[in-house]
C-alpha cells in the first residue's frame, strides 16, 4: 500500500506538460475553474452571437456597430482588472494575454469578460504558449517567467490595450495612427494623468488602476448626465470654454423627429487634412452622442471643395459614417463655398414637407484658416442673418490660424442679436485623415 500511495505521489508531482498539469486537475488547475471567467471549453464563447474578442471588438465597423465610446473601454478595462486581482490573490502569473482570446458579453450592461484557452497560460514553471508581438517581445523579451513584478507590467500592458481600443495588439505609446482601428483617438482622450504614466512606463497595481478607473466612469457617467439635462439653462459646472467655437443659439440635445445638418469646409491648408479632420471628426462624435441621448433622426450633408465647389446630399448615413477628406486638394474659393451652403440651406427650408416641420437645421462652418473678405463674402453674412432669423443654428469652428477679419465678422453675425453660448471640444488629436465607414 505505501508502494503504491508513493508512486500516485511521484506521478501526481512529475508534471511533463500542461496538457498533463490539466489532466490530473493539479492545484493551480482547480484554481483557474473555480474563476468562471476562465473557459476550458472554448465553444462555450467561440461562435456566440452576443460575445465578441476584444480583438474584434476593437476593430472600426465593430467600434461603431456597439456605439463603443470612452465609457464602455473603462468599463471593460475595470472588469479586466477585477480578474486580474483574482489571479493575484491566487497568486497565479499567466504572463500576457492575447486580445483575441479575451471575448464580452457586448449585450450586457455590465459587460462581463471570458478568458479562452487556459492552456497558454504560463503555469508553475511552464512558459505561456502565445507568440508575442514585436512591442511585447521588446518590453519583455529578456523574462524566462514572469513573477510579480513582471506580471503586473504584463497586467498595465494590456490595460493600456484596452483603453486605446487597439485592435492589432502591438499597440505602442502613443499608438500610431491607422485605417484598422481608433486607437490614436482613443489615446488623445485619456486623461493627461494616464498618458503620463503610460509613456514614462511607471507601473501602478491593480488596487491603484481599479481606483482609477473607478473615478473615470463615475466623472463620464456625470458627462452623460449632464448631456442629458442639457437644455434646462443651467450652467454645467466642470467645463471649460473654448473660444474657437460659437455657437448661435443653444447647442443643446434635439427631441424633436430630426436633426439637418450642413457641414461648411472652408479648407485653407490644401496639403494637409489633418486639422479639418480633426475639427470635423470631433463634432461628428459629440452629434452622435447626442443623437444617442435625444432620440432623433440624424440627417448630415456637406459643402466642400476640390478645384470647384463639391456638394454630398443629405442623408441619414449609417452610426460612425465619417466623410473621406483627400490629403491634397486643388485651390477653391471658399467664399464661394459659404454662398453655396447658404443658399443650399435656404432652399431646404424653403422645400420642407409637412412631415419635416419640426426637424430643426443647423449649419457648421468649419475653417482651418483665414477667409477672405470681399464682397461676395459681405452677401454671404446678410445670407447668414436671414438663415439665424429663421431658427436656424449656426455654429463656427476655427483652426488654429483662422484669425482674420473675415472670421471676426462672421463672429459678430452669430452674436449679433443672442447670447453667444461657447462650448467645449474635445482636445486635439493627431488621429490621421478621416475613412470613410466600413
Amino acid at each position: 500500500m505505501s508502494e503504491d500511495r508513493s508512486r500516485m505521489h511521484t506521478a501526481d508531482m512529475d508534471y511533463s506538460s500542461k496538457e498533463a498539469l490539466i489532466r490530473e486537475k493539479h492545484p493551480v488547475i482547480r484554481e483557474l475553474k473555480s474563476m468562471g471567467e476562465i473557459v476550458f471549453d472554448e465553444s462555450r464563447v467561440t461562435g456566440k452571437n452576443n460575445l465578441l474578442s476584444l480583438k474584434d471588438l476593437f476593430m472600426k465597423k465593430n467600434m461603431d456597430r456597439y456605439h463603443v465610446d470612452c465609457l464602455t473601454l473603462y468599463r471593460i478595462a475595470e472588469n479586466m482588472v477585477r480578474i486580474q486581482k483574482k489571479f493575484m490573490d491566487r497568486h497565479i502569473y499567466p504572463g500576457l494575454y492575447d486580445p483575441g482570446d479575451i471575448f464580452v458579453n457586448m449585450d450586457d450592461s455590465s459587460l462581463p469578460l471570458y478568458i479562452i484557452h487556459p492552456e497558454r497560460f504560463q503555469l508553475l514553471d511552464m512558459e505561456q504558449d502565445y507568440e508575442w508581438y514585436p512591442e511585447d517581445e521588446r518590453i519583455f523579451g529578456d523574462l524566462v517567467l514572469f513573477d510579480r513584478t513582471s506580471q503586473a507590467l504584463a497586467d498595465q500592458r494590456l490595460i493600456y490595450k484596452i483603453l486605446v481600443a487597439s485592435s492589432r495588439g502591438n499597440a505602442k505609446v502613443p499608438p500610431r495612427s491607422s485605417g484598422q482601428d481608433y486607437s490614436s483617438l482613443f489615446y488623445g482622450t485619456l486623461p493627461p494623468a494616464w498618458k503620463e504614466i503610460f509613456e514614462k512606463g511607471t507601473v501602478l497595481t491593480l488596487p491603484e488602476w481599479e481606483r482609477e478607473l473607478e473615478v473615470a466612469i463615475r466623472l463620464e457617467q456625470s458627462y452623460e448626465r449632464e448631456a442629458e439635462g442639457m437644455g434646462t439653462g443651467e450652467d454645467s459646472p466642470g467645463r471649460e470654454e473654448d473660444s474657437s467655437v460659437v455657437c448661435s443659439k443653444e447647442d443643446s440635445p434635439v427631441r424633436g423627429k430630426g436633426v439637418k445638418v450642413l457641414f461648411v469646409l472652408l479648407r485653407t491648408e490644401l496639403s494637409n487634412s489633418l486639422e479639418m479632420s480633426r475639427m470635423l471628426y470631433e463634432i461628428q462624435d459629440e452629434l452622435q452622442l447626442e443623437q444617442e441621448h435625444g432620440k432623433f433622426r440624424l440627417i448630415q450633408g456637406f459643402i466642400y471643395g476640390d478645384g470647384v465647389i463639391r456638394q454630398k446630399e443629405f442623408g441619414e448615413y449609417p452610426a460612425g459614417f465619417r466623410v473621406q477628406i483627400p490629403h491634397e486638394i486643388r485651390e477653391y474659393s471658399k467664399v464661394e463655398a459659404l454662398l453655396v451652403s447658404c443658399d443650399w440651406m435656404d432652399d431646404e427650408l424653403r422645400t420642407s414637407v409637412p412631415d419635416e416641420k419640426e426637424t430643426s437645421h443647423r449649419m457648421y462652418i468649419l475653417s482651418d484658416g483665414k477667409i477672405e473678405n470681399n464682397l461676395m463674402f459681405r452677401i454671404c453674412l446678410e445670407k447668414m442673418k436671414e438663415l439665424i432669423g429663421k431658427d436656424v443654428r449656426i455654429r463656427l469652428v476655427s483652426g488654429r490660424d483662422s484669425a482674420c477679419e473675415g472670421w471676426e465678422d462672421l463672429r459678430k453675425i452669430i452674436a449679433e442679436d443672442q447670447d453667444v453660448q461657447k462650448i467645449k471640444s474635445i482636445s486635439p488629436t493627431d488621429h490621421g485623415e478621416i475613412f470613410k465607414a466600413e
